[in-house]
């Protein structure tokens, strides 16, 4: 063997080199807690409450100003800040029942591959629906994006832990989404759909950013 052959040999034997398929085995995707309230009446109170609150909490303010700075409050103001003081007794009771209804569903977000397979199985279900189950075509893609939405997040849900901290990482059907979406208020649909999108579609996300970036493959 040449002294250059040799040489190229230990060359290549120098190089430090990997497991492929042990490197795919690191791929993972980003993940988020989001909890949401079942509680809606609750909610809705506490709100309402809220709302009153800082009404009366201005009408409070302007009745101190018109006394100019009097030793003793007027009846008026009296009443009015008593019942500030009801409705924030009432807030503190509504947070707690709110708590008490809290779910945590940890989301991870969906392989590229997986996310796509859902879209095409219900496009290609959609495409077959009869006329007495869709009556027009805005119809059909409602349907089909209410399934891709309820599929896709039960997918991506790794474990639910509830207010008491007992945690379920059974499967979730799409069923229960389905149920949940229909029970829960649209705020606290939205919640769990927009982390679902965010992380899933959080690659898609990167790549932009590497795009605009010309010099970000050179940074160290």
């Amino acid at each position: 063997m040449s002294e250059a052959v040799e040489a190229k040999v230990e060359e290549l034997k120098s190089e430090e080199s990997f497991d492929l398929s042990a490197a795919l085995k690191g791929v993972s995707y980003p993940t988020d807690d989001v909890s949401i309230f079942l509680d809606g009446e609750a909610a809705h109170e506490y709100n309402m409450a809220l709302h009153e609150i800082a009404e009366l909490g201005h009408e409070s303010a302007k009745l101190a100003a018109a006394e100019n700075g009097g030793i003793t409050d007027s009846p008026e103001k009296e009443e009015v800040d008593a019942q500030i003081a009801e409705l924030e007794a009432r807030s503190a009771e509504l947070l707690k029942q709110l708590a008490a209804s809290r779910l945590t569903f940890t989301i991870r977000g969906a392989a590229p591959k997986q996310w796509k397979l859902i879209i095409k199985q219900w496009k290609r279900k959609g495409a077959k629906l009869e006329d007495d189950t869709v009556e027009n075509e805005e119809e059909r893609a409602e349907w089909i994006s209410h399934k891709v939405d309820c599929d896709l997040l039960s997918k991506c849900i790794v474990k639910t832990t509830n207010a008491k901290g007992q945690v379920n990482k059974e499967a979730v059907s799409l069923e229960f989404i389905e149920e949940l979406r229909a029970s829960i208020l649209e705020s606290e649909w939205y919640k769990l759909q927009e982390a679902m999108n965010t992380l899933t579609f959080a690659n898609g996300l990167f790549q932009q950013a590497i795009a605009s970036d010309a010099d970000f493959l050179s940074k160290p």
